[in-house]
């Protein structure tokens, strides 16, 4: 790193809410050193004892849902730095860290990276840290982290956020694997999942440096099925979205939003598109789709034929359960396949109705 990027990332951090002493150790240099740099950087310093950004500092002082699928995510996915008092918590998807973000109730921002191709919450309190520590949530924790002693009722929470941070669900959701370095943590977590009565396992491999890794299993559609009951009742939408609707496969309705799930197939190039527009206006891709197919039904006119597309993929989401069965007799009367008319729906989209009926269904 060349002086002028080291002062870059000084800067960065600074703002970033990160002490001049922290900075100090990070960089081998004095407080008074860094403050020059600063300066002549032209930052605006802070007053002595100043918080930039709002932090309920107190979050994992007392178990909740919402705190123990937290702690989930960072004690998998996590770092807590040895030398200052950061934790972080990075992500390729942006959605999780701003629900971590809004149940923090930390009005700091999100960094990206330099390829902008991962995102980092980094939240700066001693008081945060020193909590997590005694949580059993410590620097270099990846080998030697135990199972923590959480209340039964928030188990399910906390393994939801276990997987959310380091869990694999495959495609046809038959299988979910958590990986993890430390024998202790795995041991407890399959005495968990044992004890909830799933066909549960651990599977150990060598790492090229020859430490071990530790796979604990789920496997079989019931088990993975039972789990997904387990883990998503009472959990909003606190959750990997994806890996939820890998598990629960069978179409699932909700008696109070009178939502369902339904799986089809999408042109990928044409999902990739939505999920970035989803994410750009903190909606989701399903209500985009929806605004689309809601046009197209009030527009008959619109011309149809079947797309040839060679791209599809699986596509697994929750409709409203009334506009899926229109969709499903109008492409019938169309003699277009449902594949088709989300595509053509793309084109329809409306986002601003997406971003409100977002946010209607998160009061629900």
């Amino acid at each position: 790193m060349s002086r002028e990027e080291r002062n870059k990332e000084i800067a960065h951090l600074y703002k970033s809410g990160v002490k001049t002493s922290e900075i100090a150790k990070k960089f081998g240099l004095s407080d008074r050193g860094v403050t020059l740099i600063l300066n002549k950087l032209g930052v605006t310093m802070r007053p002595t004892g100043y918080r930039k950004y709002e932090l309920n500092e107190s979050f994992f002082r007392e178990w909740s849902n919402e705190m123990a699928w937290v702690l989930g995510l960072v004690v998998t996915d996590g770092c807590v730095d040895p030398n200052n008092q950061s934790v972080s918590i990075s992500q390729k998807d942006p959605y999780l860290l701003e629900k971590i973000k809004k149940l923090m109730n930390y009005s700091g921002p999100l960094n990206k990276s330099r390829n902008q191709e991962l995102y980092s919450l980094i939240i700066n309190s001693k008081v945060i840290k020193s909590d997590l520590n005694k949580l059993g949530v410590t620097a270099r924790k990846s080998l030697t982290i135990k199972f923590p002693s959480c209340p039964a009722t928030y188990l399910p929470h906390f393994v939801r956020g276990v997987i959310d941070g380091d869990g694999h669900v495959d495609q046809q959701g038959y299988m979910v694997t958590v990986t993890s370095g430390s024998i202790f943590f795995s041991e407890g977590l399959l005495s968990v999942l044992q004890t909830w009565g799933l066909r549960s396992k651990i599977h150990t491999v060598k790492s090229n440096n020859k430490i071990p890794i530790y796979r604990i299993i789920v496997s079989g559609k019931e088990s993975v099925k039972s789990l997904s009951e387990i883990i998503y009742i009472n959990g909003d939408d606190n959750c990997v979205l994806s890996k939820r609707d890998k598990m629960m496969r069978y179409p699932y309705i909700n008696p109070e939003t009178k939502r369902v799930k339904f799986r089809t197939t999408i042109s990928s190039t044409v999902l990739e598109r939505l999920n970035i527009i989803a994410m750009e206006n903190k909606t989701f891709t399903n209500y985009l789709l929806e605004t689309g197919i809601k046009h197209i039904l009030a527009n008959p006119g619109i011309s149809f034929g079947k797309k040839k597309q060679s791209d599809r993929i699986l596509y697994k989401t929750s409709y409203n359960r009334d506009l899926l069965e229109k969709a499903k007799i109008f492409a019938k009367l169309n003699s277009i396949h449902l594949s088709d008319l989300l595509e053509y729906a793309a084109d329809f989209i409306d986002i601003n109705k997406a971003i409100i009926e977002g946010d209607r269904q998160r009061k629900v």
